[in-house]
């Protein structure tokens, strides 16, 4: 049975920890530069509603390094919703693909993917939910020390407000913070109030 990745709940607390256990160990094994080719003979077909460089070279390069091959359709070539059904994308694709990545503007677009998708489909940011960035964020916070990520803090209003929207998602998932992250999300807090006194 396929496994989708559309929102941070579609893992539970024991998957969140092994994913990013996972992926400490993939950081480790590409910085050692080891052969390391879990996606050998793969396809990663990578929809780009809404453009954006880090996305697209993170997946590129990371899918391509673990030994796959990753194809970008930017939005000139695909057009979904509009020029093509979502759901007839998600056939033909999954015909061609063994998984679909698409950063979209319309959440039940990335819904529909998935329905109709016989292959995994992640959502790498919709108008509703970032679940990719979301672990990525608990991954750094969990591998930084306090001083590494406070001279990095996020000024930008809406970073605070998905930081502290995540955080909140973390506690229902059962995910605990320590000391430290917490001191860290304080911090992001009082950002957060300093920039609406500004606006105000």
């Amino acid at each position: 049975m396929k496994k989708d990745f559309l929102h941070i709940t579609d893992f539970n607390t024991e998957e969140v920890w092994e994913t990013l256990e996972l992926a400490k160990e993939i950081k480790v094994r590409l910085k050692n530069r080891e052969d390391y080719k879990p996606f050998k003979d793969q396809s990663l077909a990578m929809i780009f509603a809404k453009p954006s460089a880090r996305t697209r070279v993170s997946f590129e390069t990371g899918f391509f390094r673990l030994g796959g091959h990753a194809l970008y359709l930017s939005p000139s070539d695909i057009e979904i919703g509009k020029r093509e059904a979502v759901k007839d994308i998600a056939r033909v694709f999954s015909g061609y693909n063994d998984m679909i990545m698409a950063r979209l503007f319309d959440h039940q677009h990335i819904i529909e993917l998935a329905e109709y998708a016989s292959i995994p489909v992640i959502n790498a940011l919709s108008d509703i939910e970032h679940p990719c960035q979301a672990l990525a964020d608990i991954l750094t916070v969990k591998q930084k020390t306090y001083a590494e990520l406070s001279s990095k803090l996020p000024l930008n209003l809406a970073e605070c407000l998905l930081v502290i929207i995540y955080a909140e998602e973390y506690h229902i998932m059962g995910i605990k913070f320590d000391h430290i992250e917490g001191l860290i999300l304080q911090h992001l807090l009082g950002l957060l109030s300093l920039r609406q006194q500004m606006v105000l």
